[in-house]
């Protein structure tokens, strides 16, 4: 097969974060110092600095590479049998995981020399992990989803025990890979099932054969291997009652790795989920859209109710997630291109919502040499007094996930019920409308504990430069989308460019 330009401009995004990771351990491997340090590779504050430094460049070099792609884009850019197919849908969902993977260094940059856990293996875990995604939202053959999503994943457990003083972090890290080994090998069976029914790999022959009843034939093997295929996607994004592993990693991985791992597979696993069900899913038969209703409900109400229960607030927080999965999948049941907008509309606010929320507590944490482990509720009382700042960006991050208006997740939260309500499905509406009141409840509790407890305040030590960067950006996004989605006064319109992203 000839590789084209528009083959080359499309996939330069994945060969800039997949060549990554070798550029990293070269780079690790150069600068390692000898004796002691160096057999534990421990890396001293200039070198964290340099890696970082390199990681970030290239992540900044496939977001301006993804951006000229959903620019220039003129219809769909795929390699033979769909291996890789590049949209503007693709390449929206590239820019996004860059964006996490920069947050995510800035983070790193003054977590990981505070807590003196400078792993050189962390930066290329980081990128491996980066470049999964990428392969998993343009993945459009089902041989390049089961290898992308094995990409993604691996990399993830195993940052969540990088930090090996951290109680428990292997513990999650090993539950994670048990429960993600047990997804994965439901979906390589759904796979066999879909290819000994249609005979493809690839979605457009599967959609073929689908459409013309033939696969019905064989005792719907094939809807049974969708329907395997779409629980170990559902599994990656949090989705209930697949959820499980979510709130054990987001409470025990270490605060950096518990921003980065959550939100980068529930992004990319979202993506791909749309994916599969606009290629291959069979729009013609209801059983499809009653099971997504079904757990879009499920979701939502286990995650929030879960969520109000909560002492620790990683765990609130990752409980929260699933509630927002449930909100993401009742968009993504609409099959019009207004529910494909809010859908791509809802994650986008939600990536920052919580990894600003997130980065938060792993700011805090990094920062403060107390005893307090800044995860139970019981650990922010009174922070208003001491870190009025800090408090304050939280507060926003927090009463936008409970969706207060004026903020993004208000906006999110509307768009999405307006196209369910759009497409009739009165009951998912009512339990976003519950569910919605529920996460009030549970969010609110950590300003009230900031604001209105008290406590004995402290001299507490300034937070790092890259960690405000990163918490100021998140602030700014989230307010600025909950009071502009449209025209605004930037020159650019948030819901223009998700309704082209929807476009071939």
């Amino acid at each position: 097969m000839t590789v084209s330009y528009e083959h080359l401009q499309a996939l330069a995004p994945l060969g800039i974060i997949a060549l990554a990771p070798l550029l990293l351990v070269m780079l690790d491997a150069i600068l390692m110092r000898e004796g002691r340090e160096a057999r534990e590779r421990a890396l001293g504050p200039y070198k964290g600095f340099f890696l970082t430094a390199i990681a970030a460049s290239c992540l900044i070099l496939a977001l301006f590479a993804a951006w000229l792609s959903f620019e220039n884009a003129t219809g769909v850019v795929a390699l033979s049998e769909s291996m890789f197919v590049v949209d503007r849908t693709a390449s929206f969902a590239i820019a996004l995981l860059c964006v996490t993977g920069l947050l995510t260094l800035c983070h790193s940059l003054s977590y990981s020399p505070a807590r003196e856990v400078n792993h050189g293996e962390y930066f290329p875990l980081l990128m491996l992990a980066i470049a999964g995604s990428i392969a998993l939202v343009s993945a459009g053959n089902l041989i390049s989803l089961f290898v992308a999503i094995e990409l993604m994943v691996i990399p993830a457990y195993v940052l969540v025990g990088f930090d090996r003083s951290r109680t428990g972090s292997g513990d999650a890290g090993m539950t994670a890979l048990l429960s993600g080994s047990f997804a994965s090998a439901l979906s390589l069976y759904g796979i066999a099932l879909i290819y000994g029914a249609t005979g493809h790999f690839d979605y457009p022959g599967i959609r073929t054969v689908l459409d013309s009843g033939a696969a019905l034939g064989l005792g719907g093997a094939a809807l049974a291997g969708i329907a395997l295929l779409l629980v170990g996607v559902l599994t990656r994004q949090g989705v209930a009652p697949f959820h499980q592993w979510l709130p054990d990693l987001t409470q025990a991985a270490p605060g950096v790795v518990a921003l980065f791992v959550p939100t980068l597979l529930v992004t990319a696993a979202a993506f791909a989920l749309i994916r599969i069900v606009d290629s291959i899913a069979p729009v013609s038969l209801p059983a499809f859209g009653a099971m997504f209703s079904m757990l879009s409900v499920v979701s939502m109400v286990v995650g929030s109710v879960m969520a109000l229960v909560q002492s620790n607030i990683k765990r609130m927080l990752a409980y929260g997630g699933v509630a927002h999965a449930g909100f993401l999948l009742a968009a993504v049941n609409v099959q019009t291109a207004e529910g494909r907008a809010a859908a791509l509309f809802h994650i986008t606010v939600f990536l920052f919502m919580q990894v600003g929320v997130l980065g938060a507590i792993s700011a805090i944490s990094g920062a403060e040499r107390t005893r307090k482990t800044w995860e139970l509720l019981s650990d922010y009382t009174g922070l208003a007094a001491s870190r009025p700042i800090l408090a304050a960006a939280m507060t926003i991050f927090l009463v936008a996930l409970a969706g207060l208006p004026g903020t993004s997740g208000f906006m999110s939260r509307f768009i999405v019920m307006s196209a369910v309500v759009g497409d009739g499905q009165m009951l998912v509406t009512l339990a976003m409308t519950i569910s919605s009141m529920i996460l009030f409840a549970a969010y609110l509790r950590v300003p009230t504990a900031m604001y209105m407890g008290h406590t004995v305040a402290d001299d507490p030590d300034a937070l790092p430069i890259p960690a405000v960067f990163a918490l100021s950006v998140c602030a700014i996004v989230t307010i600025y989308l909950g009071l502009f989605p449209g025209p605004g006064p930037a020159s650019f319109e948030t819901l223009d460019i998700v309704r082209r992203a929807v476009q071939p």
